[in-house]
C-alpha cells in the first residue's frame, strides 16, 4: 500500500527554516506524499502552531523507508531513475520559490531543503474557500463584472508563470482559493506541482510526473505528450474557468466539445464579446 509508506502523524520533517511536524497525508502518487503539517511560531508573545503543507518526493513503487521510518533507501540498481526524478523535483522547486516570489497571486512557497536522503518544499496552508465553493455561495453563478474582478488576478498569475516558460498545468475551479491578506481576500493560484518547464528555446527542461487531465479544464493537446512550451495549455483553462463562473457548469470533455455546446452554456445576459 503507497499510505503504508508515508511518514507517520507525529512525524517531524527538520527544514532550514522551521521544523514540521506531520499531521496526515492531504495527496498521494507515485512521486511521493503531500503532507499537512504543524510549525510553532511566536505571534504576539505566544507560540502557536501554524498549519503548513510540505511537499517530499518519494517513489513509492522504487524506494522504501529505513529503519527510522524517515529515511528513503532506494536499491542500487534503480537508483539513477530515482536519483533522475528527484533532480527534476529539486529544480522545478527552485523554479516554483522564484514563481513565488514574483507575484501575490501565487501561493506563497516558504522554503525547500534536502532532509532524509531526498528532498521537500513547503507552501502556505490555505483553508479559504475554493473558486467553486465561492461560485456557489454567490448563488450559483458570477456576474460578468463579478468574474472579472475574481479572475483577473488568477489571469497575472498565469501570466507571470508564462514569463518564467512555466506552465500550470492544472488549473481548475478547486485550484483556486481565497486567503485574506491584510484587509481584503483575494484569490490566489495553488497546486504548483504540476507545472512544467521550458527553455528560453521553449524545449521541456527535465522530464516531470505525467500530468493529470482534469475534464473540462484540459484542452485536447493536453490528452497527448507534451514537449514543447504550450501556454494555450493555461489559456484554455482560464477559457473553461470564464465559463465556470458565468454559468456555474462544468464544460463536456474538451475532445468532444463544440460552439455550439459553449454557446448553451453561457447565460444569454453576458455581453456578446
Amino acid at each position: 500500500m503507497v499510505s503504508e509508506k508515508s511518514l507517520a502523524p507525529g512525524t517531524v520533517i527538520k527544514g532550514v527554516k522551521h521544523s514540521y511536524r506531520v499531521v496526515g497525508v492531504l495527496r498521494s502518487d507515485g512521486q511521493g506524499f503531500t503532507y499537512k503539517t504543524v510549525v510553532s511560531v511566536c505571534r504576539s508573545g505566544s507560540v502557536v502552531e501554524v498549519p503548513v503543507v510540505v511537499r517530499e518526493q518519494m517513489m513509492v513503487r522504487c524506494s522504501s523507508r529505513g529503519a527510522d521510518g524517515m529515511t528513503v533507501i532506494t536499491p542500487d540498481d534503480i537508483a539513477p531513475t530515482v536519483n533522475s526524478c528527484l533532480e527534476a523535483f529539486i529544480r522545478a522547486c527552485r523554479e516554483r520559490i522564484n514563481l513565488s516570489r514574483g507575484c501575490p497571486w501565487i501561493i506563497n512557497v516558504i522554503e525547500t531543503f534536502h532532509a532524509n536522503n531526498t528532498y521537500y518544499y513547503v507552501v502556505e496552508y490555505l483553508d479559504g474557500d475554493t473558486l467553486e465553493e465561492y461560485v456557489r455561495d454567490m448563488g450559483g453563478r458570477l456576474t460578468f463584472e463579478q468574474t472579472r474582478k475574481v479572475l483577473s488576478p488568477i489571469f497575472d498569475a498565469v501570466i507571470a508563470l508564462h514569463n518564467h516558460r512555466a506552465v500550470h498545468a492544472d488549473i481548475h475551479p478547486r485550484h483556486v482559493r481565497f486567503v485574506k491578506r491584510e484587509r481584503e481576500k483575494i484569490p490566489v493560484l495553488f497546486s504548483l506541482y504540476a507545472t512544467m518547464h521550458f527553455s528560453d528555446r521553449g524545449v521541456m527542461r527535465w522530464a516531470l510526473p505525467p500530468m493529470t487531465c482534469e475534464e473540462g479544464f484540459a484542452p485536447p493537446e493536453q490528452y497527448n505528450a507534451i514537449d514543447h512550451f504550450c501556454p494555450q495549455i493555461d489559456i484554455y483553462a482560464l477559457a473553461s474557468m470564464v465559463v465556470f463562473c458565468l454559468s456555474g457548469n462544468i464544460l463536456p470533455d474538451s475532445r468532444k466539445l463544440t460552439e455550439e455546446m459553449v454557446r448553451e452554456t453561457l447565460p444569454p445576459t453576458i455581453p456578446e464579446t
